[in-house]
């Protein structure tokens, strides 16, 4: 069955997905059960069919509006939190940058909407998994940008549409951080495939500054990007980043080693690279990959040492 294989992605446990030994996590797996989030769509492409042995249940608000674009379209934003927390109460948070819908021409080209509830539901998975372990997280949609012609206009312009609605989203998880159980001096990013270049961008321009990044396959790098461009903003204090590289992604990985070569001549030495046998998207798209679940119990750990978590 299919998700007997996402249950291995997602399950962290790597001996029961074939991962061997040498995944070192204390997050175990128990019996699958149904999701419920915010959207109860079926056919949405990612679900989540296990839960961490608890009890750690996960209690979700869901769109919460962050900031309304020029054509009035709300954007918002999904929060995970532990069962039973308490009002008031600070919790470290991740928020998640899954993809960036470059096929879908709604954002920059007629910024009509944002960018569907695509952006939200890549990471639905991982936030649920988070909010198990003890912290908050948060997705959320926003404006596309396009990486090929045929979408749209590829420019600094239109990257900086998306990017100014992460610095958004950062800004106001800060001002309402007591309503939402977080603690705003306590923040990590998480990032995968195009949706990285703002991901990163967030963690290394956004206010208050995450604490750590973590990018799964990531483009980290792009010509058109300009001032929004990640590898142009490294440096010797950056925030510690875990990058997972599919060694076959090979068009992602031309921009993930730019910007790896350009944080190691900045002197930044708090970027762990780990070297996965896979292609892009693989923590989504290969299951029976014995890297997949390994890699996501070190980003895992990553996280949860620089945000002073304990495992449950």
């Amino acid at each position: 069955m299919r998700w007997v294989g996402v249950l291995c992605v997602f399950g962290l446990l790597a001996a029961a997905c074939g991962g061997g030994d040498d995944a070192e996590t204390s997050v175990a797996t128990t019996d699958p059960v149904a999701a419920v989030d915010c959207r109860e769509d079926p056919n949405r492409p990612f679900q989540l069919l296990y839960e961490i042995p608890g009890p750690h249940d996960v209690d979700v608000t869901c769109d919460l509006v962050y900031k309304t674009a020029p054509s009035g379209a709300d954007q918002t934003l999904d929060v995970y939190v532990p069962e039973g927390t308490s009002a008031g109460e600070a919790l470290p948070a991740v928020i998640f940058f899954h993809f960036n819908g470059s096929e879908y021409a709604f954002w920059p080209t007629d910024r009509e909407q944002p960018i569907a509830e695509d952006f939200k539901t890549g990471g639905d998975v991982h936030a649920r998994v988070v909010a198990s372990l003890g912290m908050v997280g948060i997705t959320f949609n926003a404006s596309s940008y396009p990486m090929r012609s045929d979408v749209g206009e590829v420019s600094e312009e239109n990257m900086g549409h998306a990017a100014q609605d992460a610095l958004d989203l950062l800004a106001y998880v800060a001002d309402h951080a007591a309503d939402l159980n977080v603690d705003p001096t306590r923040i990590c990013v998480w990032m995968g495939g195009t949706g990285s270049m703002v991901g990163a961008f967030t963690a290394l321009a956004g206010e208050p500054r995450p604490v750590c990044a973590v990018v799964f396959t990531g483009v980290l790098h792009t010509e058109f990007a300009g001032q929004y461009d990640p590898a142009g903003l490294v440096s010797a204090d950056m925030p510690p980043f875990f990058i997972a590289r599919a060694n076959l992604d090979i068009e992602s990985n031309y921009g993930l080693d730019h910007f790896v070569a350009r944080a190691r001549e900045a002197g930044a030495d708090q970027v762990t690279v780990e070297r996965v046998q896979g292609s892009q998207a693989f923590e989504i798209v290969e299951p029976d990959n014995p890297a997949t679940p390994v890699a996501i119990a070190k980003a895992l750990d990553f996280i949860m040492e620089h945000l002073g978590v304990t495992a449950p």
